[in-house]
C-alpha cells in the first residue's frame, strides 16, 4: 500500500463524483454491500440509548477510551442492556488505514478482541508493519490471508468511503467522536472523563 490517505479519500472522491454523473449508486452505498463491512455494535440493539463512535486505530485519545472509560461503560450500561455502542471506521493516517482493514479482515468473531488489542497496544504496532502483521495472526489470519487483505483496493476503498460518508453527514471532524441517539448536535468529542458520559446517557434514560 504506497498510496497516502489524502491521495487515497482524493481517488475515492473523484470516483463518488464519477458515478453520480453516469447516475450509478454512489461509492459509499456500494460500500454498504461488502460483508466485510457490517456494522459491529457492543450490546444490545434495541438499548434505549445509541452510542456511534467514530474512531481510528492509531488515535491515542480513542486508546484511552477504550482502556480507561470503555470497562467502566460496559459494566454500568452495555451490559445491562441500556446502551448499544457502534464503531464506525474513520482512519487518520495509513497505519490506521492498514489495522482497520486487516480488523475488517478478521473473522467477524474476532473483530472486536483484535481491536481492543490494537488499542492496548498502540504503541508497539503504530509505525511498525511487522508488528501490526503480527496482530493480525495472533486474530486468526496467515500471511497470504494478510497480504491479501492489505492489497484488497475494494476494501480499502469501502473503508474510506465511510470516513468520506462521516465528514459529510455527520461532520465528524476529530476522533475520537461520540454521537448520542445518532443526533449530530449531541456529541462529545475526545477521550472526555467517564463523568461525561455518565451524565450524559443517565439524561437519556430518564
Amino acid at each position: 500500500m504506497h498510496r497516502t490517505i489524502s491521495a487515497l479519500l482524493f481517488a475515492v472522491l473523484a470516483l463518488c463524483a464519477g458515478q453520480a454523473v453516469s447516475g450509478r449508486v454512489a461509492l459509499a452505498a456500494d460500500a454498504a454491500a461488502d460483508p466485510r463491512m457490517v456494522e459491529h455494535g457492543l450490546g444490545n440493539p434495541k438499548a434505549p440509548v445509541r452510542i456511534d463512535e467514530y474512531y481510528s486505530l492509531d488515535c491515542p485519545h480513542c486508546a484511552t477510551f477504550v482502556v480507561e472509560t470503555l470497562p467502566k461503560m460496559t459494566a454500568d450500561y452495555i451490559d445491562k442492556g441500556k446502551v448499544y455502542l457502534v464503531l464506525h471506521d474513520f482512519p487518520l493516517h495509513e497505519p490506521a488505514l492498514q489495522a482497520t482493514m486487516l480488523a475488517r479482515c478478521a473473522p467477524p468473531e474476532r473483530f472486536f478482541p483484535m481491536v481492543d488489542t490494537l488499542f492496548h497496544v498502540q504503541q508497539g504496532w503504530v509505525g511498525s508493519l511487522p508488528a501490526l502483521k503480527q496482530q493480525a495472526k495472533f486474530a486468526g489470519l496467515n500471511d497470504t490471508q494478510i497480504d491479501s487483505c492489505l492489497n484488497d483496493r475494494g476494501l480499502e476503498d469501502a473503508i474510506l468511503a465511510e470516513r468520506l460518508k462521516a465528514e459529510k453527514e455527520v461532520q465528524i471532524e476529530a476522533t475520537p467522536t461520540f454521537i448520542f441517539n445518532q443526533k449530530g448536535s449531541d456529541r462529545i468529542v475526545s477521550a472526555a472523563p467517564y463523568g461525561d458520559f455518565q451524565k450524559k446517557i443517565d439524561a437519556l434514560l430518564k
